[in-house]
């Protein structure tokens, strides 16, 4: 009897033990969510929900209306309210504190204050390549679904979930992706989101030797923040953040432009580098504090604009590149780690410069020269080699013209065929094929950066316009892609403002040649510098860092600079 008892309990349990194979990230994806509708927008409609409520575009929103009060029959007290969905919205762009919205019914009356949820009673439909098991957990989890046995009609309101190439997708009307999860041995796995990782103030170091103690005041006072400050709380991916809130470094003194990491001692462990506008900082993690490794200042008038680390000469030790000018001339640089410090070894160098991973080959040192011309990207792209300590132009690459050596990052679709991720000059993200036909365009604003320099003297031109030095794409070891998405003021190209930043990971999908977005980071009232993934305290995880200049209070006076580190989480 017990043993009869013992099996009986356990096969009641399996399906609780099944549940919890869901990941969270796809649960609170899918999860109901209520909010208002503000205004109406032209053809769409403003909804007080945004990617702190973890919306994203695709979602679709049911409108509420009243129903019967359900009234206890003894107490009289009310117990609740019977709502019905009078129609549904899609979410078309996600915002700073609001979204966009357009009506999927058609006829649809609605007006300022009505009540949306997020997917409450919304069709949806599960496909033959679901398996059962799988299905079961799905429908039981997201019960506020309104689930069919039939195939949905391509037109119809609704969501097809559907298992390929190893995916769990998720995909609304005309086969827009709502989401795209990894399926592997009968699971569906949490995918690659950032969580918030802490950091220690810098290490006191010898002031000869490193500025990089000065104005070592907590940050979180300087800005107004302190912990668990729900303004910094991870916005749909940071779910599993510590629970005494965001950990960042002290401040920086200075404004941050690049980022870099790599063995630049030889010593198997990783530095950072940092590069601001005249200086570059080197520092390394020990014991969860950031340590400063060294300093190099540069000529007067040097101004810094990228960096990159990249072991050229393979000696084991990754050097530096800076890209860097003085005036409007291209001045570049390298440093390296000799004789027990770091050295600018190479000098003056009139080249652009920047590692790009390529298809096949992983990170390449790439650099193509100025032009004075209206377009200061001179064609073509090509290979930088090294000769002792002297820089050598190499094989030129076969690119589309619409891109530059800093805005693009190649991906391989099914069919073999390159294709190159871009953002362009007016900070979109765009898809480009060898031929330079723009195959996609977004309608929101990624990248977005205010390093920039003049690239012709004032006696050339009355009206100079400056470059802007575009942000890095950054590709993951699973595939996803990462890019800046720096939101403000884009009126004038030499007075450009930046009021809310964060990080976007994309899936690509070889299949159908499509950007999947994957998480973003938490939204951060400020600009975003630059990026890197590193394993920072060589414990075998990767980091997220991220440059961080907190919100800027006008035009004329910037903010707080700071380092912020996220783990990024299987």
């Amino acid at each position: 009897m017990t043993l009869l008892y013992r099996t009986l309990l356990f096969l009641l349990l399996l399906p609780t033990v099944a549940l919890a194979q869901l990941p969270g990230q796809l649960l609170e994806d899918l999860a109901p969510v209520d909010g208002v509708v503000l205004m109406a927008m032209g053809d769409s409609w403003l909804v007080d929900l945004d990617a702190n409520q973890n919306l994203r575009p695709g979602d679709i929103l049911a409108v509420m209306t009243a129903g019967e009060t359900i009234i206890h029959p003894q107490t009289r007290d009310i117990v609740g309210r019977i709502d019905h969905v009078a129609g549904f919205l899609e979410v078309t762009r996600v915002l700073s504190g609001y979204s966009y919205a357009e009506l999927l019914t058609e006829g649809l009356s609605l007006q300022a204050g009505d009540q949306v949820r997020r997917f409450e009673q919304v069709p949806a439909y599960m496909d033959d390549s679901v398996p059962a098991s799988l299905t079961q957990e799905l429908k039981r989890n997201l019960n506020h679904f309104k689930w069919f046995d039939q195939p949905l009609e391509t037109a119809e309101t609704g969501l097809i979930f559907r298992l390929q190439d190893e995916r769990l997708s998720v995909s609304g009307r005309g086969g827009v992706f709502v989401g795209s999860y990894r399926y592997s041995e009968g699971q569906v796995l949490a995918p690659l989101t950032p969580t918030i990782r802490q950091t220690e103030p810098v290490a006191p170091v010898d002031p000869e030797r490193s500025a990089l103690n000065r104005g070592v005041d907590s940050l979180l006072g300087t800005v107004g923040l302190t912990r668990g400050d729900t303004r910094l709380e991870a916005p749909g991916v940071a779910r599993h953040q510590q629970s005494d809130g965001i950990w960042i470094s002290p401040p920086l003194g200075e404004n941050p432009v690049g980022l870099a990491s790599g063995d630049l001692t030889g010593d198997g462990r990783t530095e950072v580098a940092v590069a601001l506008e005249n200086e570059l900082r080197i520092m390394r993690m020990e014991d969860g504090r950031f340590v400063a490794a060294g300093v190099v200042n540069f000529p007067a008038g040097t101004r810094l604009l990228a960096i990159d680390a990249h072991d050229l000469d393979g000696n084991g030790r990754a050097e530096l590149y800076l890209t860097a000018v003085i005036d409007s001339d291209l001045r570049s640089q390298v440093v390296e780690y000799r004789n027990g410090r770091f050295e600018r070894v190479i000098t003056m160098v009139n080249w652009f410069m920047r590692v790009v991973d390529l298809p096949g080959e992983g990170p390449v040192l790439l650099g193509q020269r100025l032009s004075r011309s209206d377009e200061p990207f001179a064609p073509p792209v090509f290979r930088i080699a090294r000769n002792r300590d002297r820089l050598v132009r190499g094989e030129a690459l076969d690119l589309p013209a619409r891109i530059n050596l800093f805005s693009m990052l190649p991906v391989t679709a099914a069919s073999g065929e390159t294709i190159y991720v871009s953002l362009s000059a007016d900070d979109r993200l765009q898809l480009v094929n060898g031929s330079n036909d723009r195959l996609w365009r977004s309608s929101d604003y990624f990248g977005g950066s205010d390093t920039s320099f003049y690239h012709r003297p004032g006696s050339e031109a009355t009206n100079r316009v400056p470059v802007a030095i575009q942000q890095r794409l950054g590709r993951l070891a699973a595939g996803d892609l990462l890019t800046v998405q720096n939101q403000g003021s884009r009126l004038l190209k030499g007075l450009r403002t930046f009021t809310d930043a964060q990080l976007v990971a994309f899936e690509w999908d070889a299949s159908s040649r499509q950007l999947l977005e994957r998480w973003r980071t938490p939204a951060q009232k400020g600009y975003i510098a630059d990026f890197i993934v590193a394993d920072l305290d060589d414990n075998g995880e990767l980091e997220l860092l991220i440059a961080m200049r907190f919100q800027e209070k006008n035009i004329l006076q910037r903010g707080h600079s700071a380092l912020m580190v996220f783990t990024l989480q299987q």
